[in-house]
């Protein structure tokens, strides 16, 4: 059963402050490998297009999403290429572009930071790849469990690990202190040239400062109570440990412990009822039709969770009264398009809630880049931005509410 919105749930500073418009929010889920595009894709546009099999099990939610056709990063290279889908750039790449190759869900972050104790929080597997990326192009490393992702949202350290920890902050604040003084002390002696890179350097020591003192101010906020318990084990079936996955970045979002949660569950030891083969296997069906209808069924259940996940979203009240689904912006997908051809173009991508308009399906003709659409995702969260890892204008065949 689904759980209102209680006051509760959330400290007392989170009440204060939602007061107004509810705060936006980004969920994304990765599949590792793809969908059966077949399966996956409608044949026909707009707002009565018909959902081809995979798609109908979130027939409920036709409302509430956008389904996207021909929309991809316009790259090759199978499994090594999958990286790109929150950031469209190759990590070979980043050096290339201005910020590097960091990923959707890590520049909402950034927008973020301060404003929640965790600034994201990336949960499930990787698998082969990384799903977070960070402006310097290191992955966000993926909390493994429910059972951890639950005790860092809930569980209060013991005493003597936060004293540790604010002991090692302190340091770091002094030995900053130290190289900043002695900074200042070189200026005069370097030319143009060096002052611009010791300006630089000193850029990211002031960040690494400010991070610093963020994290102080949460140490000394007590966390959250846990509105539920969660079991202590992994449950082992698949149905059962997807859910539990949706369910711990519910609680993450409705205290307002982060406002930015990707999920990458992975499927490779299936207990989905009438699969009997790992997704990767299966995503190498080379057509054959026995192959194809147990991919079929692990696809169906993949995207019945995400449809659990909008009725828990759609179903949970905020204190304005709206959904928590209306002010999170979700979305489902894979930076891989195809696993049978290890192809990266013509990504499955489902956008829900946000407060956008919903209800058609939109194929592009592969006429615009994928981060066409993260730049109007970032607008519309706030992020006063108009460029977004070589993309500087929206996606113009999608229109906002």
């Amino acid at each position: 059963m689904a759980l209102p919105f209680l006051e509760s749930m959330v400290p007392s500073r989170v009440l204060a402050s939602a007061s107004g418009t509810p705060p936006k929010r980004f969920f994304a889920t990765a599949v590792n490998f793809g969908m059966n595009p077949t399966a996956f894709h409608p044949t026909t546009t707009g707002a009565d297009y018909e959902m081809p099999e995979v798609l109908r099990v979130i027939e409920k939610h036709r409302e509430d999403i956008t389904v996207f056709s021909n929309l991809d990063h316009g790259h090759k290279g199978g499994h090594k290429a999958q990286h790109t889908y929150l950031s469209g750039v190759k990590l070979e790449h980043a050096a290339g572009y201005r910020d590097g190759n960091i990923s959707l869900d890590q520049r909402f972050a950034e927008h973020c930071t301060g404003q929640t104790r965790f600034a994201s929080l990336t949960l499930g597997d990787s698998g082969r790849t990384g799903t977070g990326w960070t402006r310097a192009g290191v992955a966000v490393p993926h909390i493994k469990s429910p059972q951890e992702a639950f005790q860092k949202l809930f569980v209060e350290d013991d005493p003597a690990s936060v004293a540790k920890s604010r002991e090692l902050r302190a340091r770091g604040k002094s030995i900053l202190d130290a190289v900043a003084d002695a900074g200042q002390a070189m200026q005069r002696k370097l030319n143009q040239d060096d002052r611009e890179r010791l300006d630089e350097y000193f850029t990211s020591v002031r960040e690494t400062e400010v991070e610093l003192q963020r994290l102080d101010k949460w140490a000394q906020e007590p966390k959250p109570e846990a509105p539920v318990s969660i079991p202590k084990s992994q449950p082992e079936k698949a149905a059962a440990a997807v859910k539990l996955w949706y369910d711990v970045a519910l609680l993450a979002l409705t205290t307002d412990s982060t406002r930015v949660v990707t999920l990458a569950p992975t499927f490779e030891v299936s207990t989905v009822e009438g699969v009997n083969r790992g997704h990767h296997s299966l995503s190498h069906h080379g057509l054959d039709e026995a192959t194809l209808a147990e991919l079929r069924v692990l696809e169906r259940f993949t995207l019945s969770q995400f449809g659990y996940f909008m009725d828990r979203l759609r179903d949970t009240k905020q204190v304005d009264g709206t959904s928590l689904l209306d002010s999170t912006i979700t979305l489902f997908g894979s930076g891989m398009g195809c696993g049978s051809r290890h192809t990266n173009d013509n990504l499955p991508l489902i956008l829900a809630g946000g407060g956008l308009k919903h209800g058609t399906h939109i194929d592009v003709d592969q006429k615009e880049p994928l981060n066409n659409l993260y730049l109007q995702l970032l607008q519309s969260y706030g992020v006063e931005e108009d460029y977004f890892n070589g993309s500087t204008q929206t996606l113009t065949a999608f229109g906002q509410a």
